[in-house]
Formats: C-alpha cells, structure tokens, sequence
C-alpha cells in the first residue's frame, strides 16, 4: 500500500503534531509501508523542521502565501492530485488537524480522486478546543468541517476519552485508539535526584498557551507555604503562541515569583534531553488534553509527572508514577506539596516505574504497526477488524 499523510506543518514551534506526526511516519516506512508525508512550511516564521526518517519517508514540503493574517496554501492540492494520479496501488490519506486550508485540501483531493481519507484530528474535537475561538469555529463546522470528520473512513484517537468525545459527536464513525509514541532516550540512567530537603525543580515544557493552564499553575506555586518551596523552582519552557507568554510573565511579577519561577523560551529538540534530565518532577496542568505527548516524554527520562483530569493520564496514580488531579490551583498545589515531600528513594522508584510504562506501551514500534492494521483494515485488504477499532 501507499499511504500519504497531510499535515499544516512541521516546524519545532507547531509543538507536539510536528514531532508525533514526523515519527509515526518514519516507523511506519521501516516497517515497511510506502509513506509520503506533504506538509506546509511558512518561510517567513517556521523554525528548525523536525523532519521524518528521509530512508523511509519521502517529505514533500509545501509553501505558504499570507493574506492579512491569513495563511494559504495553494499549492498543497495540486501536490495531492498529482501523486494520487500517479499511483497503480492500493493509496489512502491519512490527515493530522481539523480546521486549516492544508486539512480541506487533503479531504478535497481524497473525495476527488475517491481514496479513503483516515482523519487523526489531534485533540482539536475536544470539548475545551471546540469552545475555545467558538464562534469562527460554529461557523466553519457548518459550512464544512462536520461533513469532512463525517466522511472519513476511519478518525484515530490517541486515547480512550478522545475516543469517546469524538463518538458523542459522530456516533457511528469507526474510531481507533492509537496512542501516540516517544522515542526512548539511549542512556538508561535515571536523573539524579536532589538529597532531600535541597528542593529540586519542576518542569512544564508544551506550548505557552491559555489551554496549558499556566496561569492556573502561578497561582498554585503561590499557594505552596515558604516551607515547602524553599530551595525548589518551577521551569517553563516553550514557545509563546499568540502572545500568551506575555501574560505569563506578567502574572509571575505580579504573584512576586520572579525568584522561584524561570521561563526559558522554547527548547530545541536537540536541547530538550537535557532539560528533562535536569528536572525532579514533571506538570502538565491543562484544561483540555487529546494525549500530551510531553508526559510520555517525561516518564521516558524517568521523572514522576503531576496531570490534570483533563488530560487521558489517569494511569499515573494506578501504576505509582504520578497524580492525576482537578486543574484548579487548589489541587494542583497539593500535588505539588506531596512531590516535593518525596524522598529521593520515593522519586527514584516513581520514575523507573514510570519508563517501564513509557517502554511498554508507547513505543513507536508498535504503534507504527497498529496503525498498518487499521490502514489494512479501511484499504480491504484484511477483513478482520482491530481489535481496538470501535
């Protein structure tokens, strides 16, 4: 088969799609599938790309024209149409995000030319993410969008509450949960951890966004008595999207942290293993989470992670590795309280737990191969449906 993936973009200041997207490509070209992956690239304000395996995907990038403030990509349904009229073999569009031009012009070319389109809207079907900009998007869900999701063949979930919020929606639409993956660091070391009572730090790396919950986040470090946060720091780190991280900073002069709480900007994937290693403890407080791929990056180096009920991590608690708590700043400071008592022996064991899990379920290996099934699945080539197809 040939399968070809459509996705906005893949710039280290999109986030997580840019590295998941990337990755699921490259181990679905080594295991052996014929993968093409077209993306759009802004000259003027993309960063560093986070490129696939160019061994095993064949990366079609696809330039981008503003209007106002408005982005375009005119060239990314040509692309499509050509490489679909050029393939003899069993073909199908797997697209990443709902909303943009890059996703209409991916479904357009797969209606055209009358190939399944597999659709992962990457948490962008949520609750929180639909009410947030809820107007333009009512809109667009009327005009197009609820057509597109209704006519794929399949929608991917990276988990099982994605799943469910995507079946509330579209009851009938076969739904895969296939969780995103990470790659694993080399080094099997731990990080060291702090002597008990010399504090540590905590780190939050994902998008300067109100989703993040950052502000929420302030006023819980706010609420931890002198006490309990002598000698630890919170670390955020990521890039600012749409001006938000100037709210951030605000709030912490404001909240009188400046001496607790650093933000670092945004960290390059080649910088981002070492600033993991040098955390105690990992925070991802959002409102609204399809996955959050950083805390399975997080277990993967070893550091016991603290998320919110709006994220699928309600696994933590139950294996030992972590909390699972409500996103107001009452429970987050509790969570914060009860890492920061742990021991060193206490931190140490929550982490090896938490790569154990990081290794066994989310490795790209297999979630390369699971997404092969589902693509056998829709193409008719295999007949039995996934077992976690639903």
């Amino acid at each position: 088969m040939r399968v070809i993936h459509t996705v906005g973009g893949i710039a280290e200041r999109l986030g997580g799609p840019s590295r998941t997207v990337t990755s699921l490509c490259s181990s679905i070209g080594r295991l052996g599938g014929s993968v093409d992956l077209v993306a759009g690239v802004d000259r003027s304000s993309d960063d560093r790309l986070i490129r696939p395996d160019e061994n095993s995907v064949n990366l079609r990038l696809v330039d981008g024209s503003r209007f106002g403030r408005i982005q375009f990509y005119p060239g990314f349904s040509r692309t499509l149409a050509r490489m679909l009229d050029e393939q003899a073999q069993p073909t199908l569009i797997h697209d990443h995000g709902i909303w943009g031009p890059t996703n209409v012009a991916a479904w357009w070319a797969a209606r055209s030319r009358r190939v399944p389109y597999v659709l992962s809207p990457r948490g962008m079907l949520e609750p929180w993410a639909l009410e947030f900009k809820a107007r333009k998007k009512k809109l667009a869900w009327m005009l197009y969008q609820q057509r597109i999701v209704a006519s794929a063949a399949a929608v991917v979930a990276t988990s099982e509450q994605e799943c469910e919020n995507v079946k509330r929606l579209f009851p009938k639409l076969p739904v895969a949960i296939i969780p995103n993956g990470v790659d694993l660091p080399v080094s099997a070391d731990l990080p060291p951890r702090m002597p008990a009572g010399r504090g540590g730090t905590v780190l939050f790396m994902s998008r300067i966004h109100p989703v993040k919950n950052l502000t929420g986040l302030l006023h819980a470090w706010k609420l931890l008595t002198p006490e309990m946060a002598n000698g630890w720091r919170l670390v955020i780190a990521g890039p600012d999207e749409a001006g938000h991280g100037q709210v951030v900073a605000a709030l912490v002069r404001d909240l009188g942290l400046q001496d607790s709480v650093g933000l670092i900007g945004p960290v390059g994937e080649d910088s981002k293993g070492a600033v993991f290693q040098s955390a105690d403890v990992f925070v991802l407080p959002s409102f609204s989470e399809n996955f959050g791929v950083v805390v399975a990056e997080a277990l993967a180096y070893g550091l016991p992670v603290i998320a919110t009920t709006g994220t699928p991590w309600r696994e933590l608690p139950q294996r030992g590795c972590g909390w699972w708590v409500g996103p107001d700043s009452e429970s987050l400071a509790s969570a914060l309280s009860q890492a920061m008592k742990c021991t060193p022996e206490q931190h140490n064991t929550m982490g090896s737990i938490g790569r154990a899990f990081a290794q066994e379920k989310f490795s790209w290996d297999g979630i390369g191969a699971s997404t092969l099934a589902l693509y056998e699945w829709v193409l008719s080539l295999n007949s039995m449906q996934p077992d976690f197809v639903h």
